[in-house]
């Protein structure tokens, strides 16, 4: 389930767990814009920052208009 589903499934503007905590500051949670939305993101001890919604299926449109590749990254272990 992506970001946005769980928030909009959620009963105020933020959800998560014992671990992790994600809470948005919009206004109106049925409407989140495709690209940055901003919310923050809690990972108890590790992480606590904010961070950006981006839609991915558009980004990649995007990026072939302006004649750019996508380029997948190989990890050698």
């Amino acid at each position: 389930m992506t970001v946005s589903k769980r928030l909009r499934a959620a009963d105020g503007t933020s959800f998560g767990n014992e671990v992790y905590e994600i809470s948005f500051d919009v206004e109106d949670k049925q409407n989140i814009p495709l690209f940055g939305a901003k919310y923050h993101f809690k990972l108890e001890g590790v992480v606590d920052c904010p961070e950006f919604v981006v839609y991915f299926p558009l980004l990649e449109k995007y990026v072939a208009s302006v004649c750019l590749l996508r380029m997948k990254a190989r990890l050698k272990l």
